[in-house]
Protein backbone atom coordinates (compact mmCIF):
# COMPACT_ATOMS: atom_id res chain seq x y z
CA UNK A 1 0.00 0.00 0.00
CA UNK A 2 1.18 3.39 -0.84
CA UNK A 3 2.06 5.46 2.32
CA UNK A 4 -0.06 8.08 3.72
CA UNK A 5 2.07 11.52 4.22
CA UNK A 6 -0.79 13.67 6.07
CA UNK A 7 0.69 12.28 9.33
CA UNK A 8 2.71 9.60 11.02
CA UNK A 9 2.22 7.79 14.05
CA UNK A 10 4.17 7.48 17.08
CA UNK A 11 4.43 5.40 20.40
CA UNK A 12 6.46 4.91 23.28
CA UNK A 13 6.21 1.63 24.76
CA UNK A 14 7.52 0.24 28.28
CA UNK A 15 5.85 -3.57 29.11
CA UNK A 16 2.72 -3.16 26.27
CA UNK A 17 0.39 -5.22 26.30
CA UNK A 18 -0.27 -7.50 23.71
CA UNK A 19 -3.45 -5.50 22.52
CA UNK A 20 -0.85 -2.87 20.95
CA UNK A 21 0.46 -6.02 18.60
CA UNK A 22 -3.29 -4.97 16.81
CA UNK A 23 -2.93 -1.30 16.60
CA UNK A 24 0.76 -1.15 15.18
CA UNK A 25 -0.37 -3.98 12.51
CA UNK A 26 -3.73 -1.90 11.49
CA UNK A 27 -1.73 1.17 11.30
CA UNK A 28 1.22 0.00 8.75
CA UNK A 29 -2.07 -1.76 6.89
CA UNK A 30 -3.17 1.19 6.51
CA UNK A 31 0.05 3.13 4.79
CA UNK A 32 0.99 4.76 8.28
CA UNK A 33 4.84 5.06 9.07
CA UNK A 34 5.05 4.03 12.62
CA UNK A 35 7.84 5.72 14.72
CA UNK A 36 8.48 3.25 18.38
CA UNK A 37 10.33 4.43 21.16
CA UNK A 38 11.71 0.91 22.99
CA UNK A 39 12.07 2.03 26.90
CA UNK A 40 12.06 -1.89 27.62
CA UNK A 41 14.04 -3.65 24.73
CA UNK A 42 14.45 -6.69 26.62
CA UNK A 43 10.22 -7.62 25.85
CA UNK A 44 11.08 -7.49 22.28
CA UNK A 45 7.73 -8.32 21.32
CA UNK A 46 7.24 -5.53 19.12
CA UNK A 47 10.38 -5.51 18.14
CA UNK A 48 10.05 -9.62 16.47
CA UNK A 49 7.20 -8.92 15.12
CA UNK A 50 7.46 -5.77 12.73
CA UNK A 51 11.24 -5.65 12.46
CA UNK A 52 10.76 -6.54 8.69
CA UNK A 53 7.64 -4.57 8.08
CA UNK A 54 7.63 -1.50 5.82
CA UNK A 55 6.83 1.51 7.46
CA UNK A 56 7.92 0.82 10.93
CA UNK A 57 11.03 2.73 12.67
CA UNK A 58 12.17 1.06 15.67
CA UNK A 59 14.46 2.75 18.66
CA UNK A 60 15.68 1.76 21.75
CA UNK A 61 18.30 3.25 24.13
CA UNK A 62 18.85 0.08 25.51
CA UNK A 63 16.88 1.20 29.02
CA UNK A 64 14.30 2.96 30.21
CA UNK A 65 15.03 6.57 29.52
CA UNK A 66 11.29 7.88 30.18
CA UNK A 67 8.93 9.91 28.20
CA UNK A 68 11.06 12.98 27.77
CA UNK A 69 13.50 11.62 26.09
CA UNK A 70 11.26 9.05 23.70
CA UNK A 71 8.68 12.20 22.71
CA UNK A 72 11.81 14.32 21.55
CA UNK A 73 13.15 10.98 20.07
CA UNK A 74 10.04 10.09 17.76
CA UNK A 75 9.20 13.95 16.85
CA UNK A 76 12.63 14.92 15.90
CA UNK A 77 13.08 11.65 13.74
CA UNK A 78 9.55 12.00 11.87
CA UNK A 79 10.52 15.79 11.17
CA UNK A 80 13.81 15.38 9.64
CA UNK A 81 11.96 12.30 7.93
CA UNK A 82 10.27 15.28 6.17
CA UNK A 83 6.38 14.57 7.85
CA UNK A 84 4.45 17.86 8.85
CA UNK A 85 2.37 15.56 11.87
CA UNK A 86 3.05 13.08 14.02
CA UNK A 87 -0.05 11.58 15.64
CA UNK A 88 1.40 10.28 19.42
CA UNK A 89 -0.58 7.37 21.38
CA UNK A 90 0.10 6.04 24.71
CA UNK A 91 0.36 2.49 24.19
CA UNK A 92 -2.86 1.77 26.16
CA UNK A 93 -5.04 4.25 24.52
CA UNK A 94 -7.24 2.79 22.23
CA UNK A 95 -8.18 4.36 18.66
CA UNK A 96 -9.44 2.51 15.38
CA UNK A 97 -9.28 2.90 11.64
CA UNK A 98 -12.29 5.70 11.84
CA UNK A 99 -9.91 7.44 14.46
CA UNK A 100 -7.38 7.55 11.84
CA UNK A 101 -9.62 8.50 9.10
CA UNK A 102 -11.01 11.24 11.24
CA UNK A 103 -7.40 13.09 12.17
CA UNK A 104 -7.28 13.24 8.29
CA UNK A 105 -10.32 14.81 7.72
CA UNK A 106 -9.40 17.42 10.47
CA UNK A 107 -6.24 18.20 8.60
CA UNK A 108 -7.82 18.63 5.20
CA UNK A 109 -10.27 20.86 7.20
CA UNK A 110 -10.03 24.53 7.51
CA UNK A 111 -11.05 24.24 11.14
CA UNK A 112 -7.61 25.60 12.31
CA UNK A 113 -4.79 27.58 11.20
CA UNK A 114 -1.49 25.10 11.52
CA UNK A 115 1.13 28.12 12.10
CA UNK A 116 -0.62 29.00 15.70
CA UNK A 117 -0.81 25.80 16.89
CA UNK A 118 2.06 23.14 18.84
CA UNK A 119 -0.54 20.60 19.04
CA UNK A 120 -4.28 19.34 18.53
CA UNK A 121 -5.29 16.84 21.19
CA UNK A 122 -8.02 14.52 19.97
CA UNK A 123 -10.72 12.94 22.55
CA UNK A 124 -14.02 11.50 22.77
CA UNK A 125 -15.81 13.57 25.44
CA UNK A 126 -18.34 14.77 22.81
CA UNK A 127 -18.65 11.73 21.22
CA UNK A 128 -22.72 11.94 20.71
CA UNK A 129 -22.42 15.21 18.93
CA UNK A 130 -23.54 14.86 15.31
CA UNK A 131 -21.61 18.20 14.98
CA UNK A 132 -18.62 17.96 12.44
CA UNK A 133 -15.37 19.12 14.73
CA UNK A 134 -15.67 20.12 18.66
CA UNK A 135 -12.90 22.18 18.77
CA UNK A 136 -11.86 24.75 21.51
CA UNK A 137 -8.39 25.94 22.65
CA UNK A 138 -7.12 24.62 25.73
CA UNK A 139 -3.91 25.52 28.08
CA UNK A 140 -3.26 22.38 29.48
CA UNK A 141 -3.61 18.61 27.93
CA UNK A 142 -2.50 15.10 27.30
CA UNK A 143 0.06 13.56 25.12
CA UNK A 144 -2.11 10.77 24.04
CA UNK A 145 -4.19 11.82 21.33
CA UNK A 146 -2.19 14.78 20.29
CA UNK A 147 -1.26 15.38 16.45
CA UNK A 148 1.97 17.07 16.73
CA UNK A 149 2.93 20.12 14.46
CA UNK A 150 6.67 19.16 13.63
CA UNK A 151 7.42 22.26 12.08
CA UNK A 152 6.42 24.56 15.52
CA UNK A 153 8.21 22.01 17.78
CA UNK A 154 11.41 22.34 15.97
CA UNK A 155 11.00 25.97 16.91
CA UNK A 156 10.60 25.40 20.57
CA UNK A 157 12.97 22.68 20.44
CA UNK A 158 10.77 19.54 20.73
CA UNK A 159 9.88 17.49 24.34
CA UNK A 160 12.06 18.47 27.36
CA UNK A 161 14.43 15.38 27.68
CA UNK A 162 15.36 16.37 31.49
CA UNK A 163 11.47 15.37 32.71
CA UNK A 164 11.17 11.39 32.63
CA UNK A 165 7.27 11.11 32.61
CA UNK A 166 5.80 13.08 34.96
CA UNK A 167 4.48 16.28 33.76
CA UNK A 168 6.55 15.78 30.36
CA UNK A 169 2.59 16.81 28.58
CA UNK A 170 2.25 20.14 30.93
CA UNK A 171 5.93 21.24 30.16
CA UNK A 172 5.55 21.08 26.78
CA UNK A 173 1.98 23.03 26.84
CA UNK A 174 3.51 25.59 29.44
CA UNK A 175 6.58 25.92 26.66
CA UNK A 176 4.56 26.37 23.83
CA UNK A 177 2.57 29.01 25.16
CA UNK A 178 6.09 30.68 26.01
CA UNK A 179 6.76 30.51 22.67
CA UNK A 180 3.34 31.91 21.38
CA UNK A 181 1.80 28.65 20.19
CA UNK A 182 -1.38 27.58 21.21
CA UNK A 183 -3.00 24.66 21.79
CA UNK A 184 -6.53 23.34 20.60
CA UNK A 185 -8.48 20.38 21.14
CA UNK A 186 -11.17 18.35 19.64
CA UNK A 187 -13.37 16.25 21.47
CA UNK A 188 -15.44 14.33 19.30
CA UNK A 189 -12.79 11.99 18.03
CA UNK A 190 -14.64 8.81 16.39
CA UNK A 191 -13.24 5.01 17.77
CA UNK A 192 -10.81 6.75 20.41
CA UNK A 193 -10.71 5.11 23.78
CA UNK A 194 -8.48 6.31 26.99
CA UNK A 195 -10.61 4.40 29.64
CA UNK A 196 -10.76 0.96 28.43
CA UNK A 197 -7.00 -0.26 29.13
CA UNK A 198 -6.04 2.59 32.32
CA UNK A 199 -5.43 1.38 35.62
CA UNK A 200 -7.62 3.46 37.10
CA UNK A 201 -10.05 1.74 39.50
CA UNK A 202 -13.75 2.54 40.46
CA UNK A 203 -14.51 4.10 44.04
CA UNK A 204 -17.37 5.35 45.31
CA UNK A 205 -17.54 8.96 46.68
CA UNK A 206 -21.06 10.80 48.18
CA UNK A 207 -22.85 8.58 45.75
CA UNK A 208 -20.49 9.01 42.57
CA UNK A 209 -17.92 6.90 41.36
CA UNK A 210 -14.81 8.33 40.77
CA UNK A 211 -12.29 6.67 38.68
CA UNK A 212 -8.99 6.62 40.50
CA UNK A 213 -4.95 5.11 40.84
CA UNK A 214 -3.43 4.73 43.87
CA UNK A 215 0.46 5.95 42.81
CA UNK A 216 3.54 5.03 45.15
CA UNK A 217 4.83 7.12 47.22
CA UNK A 218 8.45 7.47 45.34
CA UNK A 219 5.85 8.36 42.34
CA UNK A 220 3.49 10.92 43.87
CA UNK A 221 6.66 12.49 45.12
CA UNK A 222 7.96 12.61 41.64
CA UNK A 223 5.28 14.24 40.56
CA UNK A 224 4.98 16.58 43.00
CA UNK A 225 8.69 17.68 41.90
CA UNK A 226 7.95 18.00 38.48
CA UNK A 227 5.11 20.54 38.99
CA UNK A 228 7.58 22.80 41.30
CA UNK A 229 9.99 22.54 38.64
CA UNK A 230 7.08 23.97 36.11
CA UNK A 231 5.89 26.34 38.83
CA UNK A 232 9.51 27.83 39.15
CA UNK A 233 9.44 28.20 35.73
CA UNK A 234 5.76 30.34 35.52
CA UNK A 235 7.41 32.77 38.00
CA UNK A 236 11.09 33.22 36.57
CA UNK A 237 8.82 33.65 33.30
CA UNK A 238 6.29 35.55 34.51
CA UNK A 239 3.90 33.45 33.17
CA UNK A 240 1.30 33.84 35.71
CA UNK A 241 -1.51 32.39 34.18
CA UNK A 242 0.46 29.22 34.33
CA UNK A 243 1.43 29.48 37.52
CA UNK A 244 -2.22 29.28 38.25
CA UNK A 245 -3.37 26.88 35.92
CA UNK A 246 -0.24 24.27 37.32
CA UNK A 247 -0.59 25.10 40.74
CA UNK A 248 -4.42 23.98 40.96
CA UNK A 249 -3.12 20.80 38.80
CA UNK A 250 -0.71 20.67 41.46
CA UNK A 251 -3.06 20.48 44.58
CA UNK A 252 -5.53 18.74 42.42
CA UNK A 253 -3.32 15.63 41.91
CA UNK A 254 -2.51 15.50 45.87
CA UNK A 255 -5.93 15.69 46.95
CA UNK A 256 -7.31 12.93 44.85
CA UNK A 257 -4.05 10.73 45.69
CA UNK A 258 -4.99 11.39 49.48
CA UNK A 259 -8.70 10.54 48.48
CA UNK A 260 -7.58 7.15 47.19
CA UNK A 261 -5.59 6.04 49.90
CA UNK A 262 -8.39 6.57 51.77
CA UNK A 263 -11.16 5.21 50.00
CA UNK A 264 -8.85 2.30 49.25
CA UNK A 265 -8.95 1.48 53.41
CA UNK A 266 -12.64 1.83 53.31
CA UNK A 267 -12.95 -0.71 50.52
CA UNK A 268 -11.26 -2.83 52.19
Amino acid sequence: MQRRNLFCIGFIIYHPEPSLVSRIEMCLKEGYKCYVFDNTPDQSVIRNKFKNSENFYYCTPGKNLGLGVGMSMINSMAYYDGFQNLLFFDQDTGFSIETLNFVEKFIKSSHYDPSKYSSVVFNSKNSETKQKFVIREVFLSISSGSLFLLKNLKKIGFHNESFFVDCVDYEFCLNSYNHHFKTLECSNTEGFDHVTEQADKPYSFFGKTLMLRVYPIKRVTGTILAYLKLIITTIKTFNFKYFYLLSRSAIIYIMFQILARILTIFKK
